[in-house]
């Protein structure tokens, strides 16, 4: 598998922290308690912004897009969920202000996709359980399986030779040679 096919591990939180930083928290642990393994920068993040964003997105099998008034403005906001967008990684939008209307990048980003809105928290388990539904074919979808793995030996994994593939052929249509595989 290719760097730029490797599966990712966690659901990444994008978010500003300056927007509702407390009702984040509390998706995250949520989460967590429904068995998704999360990355938010108050637990990831070190040195290089940039860096630790990139690697943040690029181990995300989906990513959350944490939207306030305060996070429309943040030009770091922007980076991280244009760079979630430009991998393709499933981008589910979660609104964490009573009110708000998606403009500019966030609005082009979520485009007509459905969002989440847990800014009124007294439909918090609902909403919660709304997300996880919409976040478990994604985990199921990027789940290692054991079928991914090609343990031919090296022998068998070779490309034959066109001269081979034609003996083989004439072989088994004559009954001396049993095809395996």
């Amino acid at each position: 598998m290719m760097a730029s096919e490797k599966r990712g591990c966690h659901v990444m939180l994008s978010y500003c922290w300056s927007d509702n930083q407390e009702l984040i928290k509390k998706i995250k642990t949520a989460l967590n308690k429904r068995g998704f393994q999360t990355w938010m920068d108050l637990d990831q993040m070190s040195g290089n912004i940039n860096k630790a964003m990139a690697e943040g997105v690029e181990g995300a099998y989906a990513v959350l897009m944490c939207v306030g008034q305060k996070y429309m403005k943040s030009r770091n906001c922007e980076k991280e969920a244009g760079y979630a967008d430009s991998k393709q990684k499933p981008i589910i939008t979660v609104i964490v202000e009573r009110g708000l209307v998606l403009e500019g990048w966030a609005g082009v980003i979520n485009g007509s996709r459905l969002y989440y809105d847990f800014s009124d928290q007294s439909n918090f388990d609902s909403k919660l359980n709304e997300l996880v539904k919409a976040l478990e074919p994604i985990k199921r979808a990027t789940e290692y399986k054991p079928s991914d793995v090609d343990i031919k030996p090296r022998s068998q994994s070779r490309r034959k030779s066109e001269k081979e593939r034609l003996a083989q052929l004439a072989a088994a249509q004559l009954g001396e040679f049993d095809l395996q595989g």
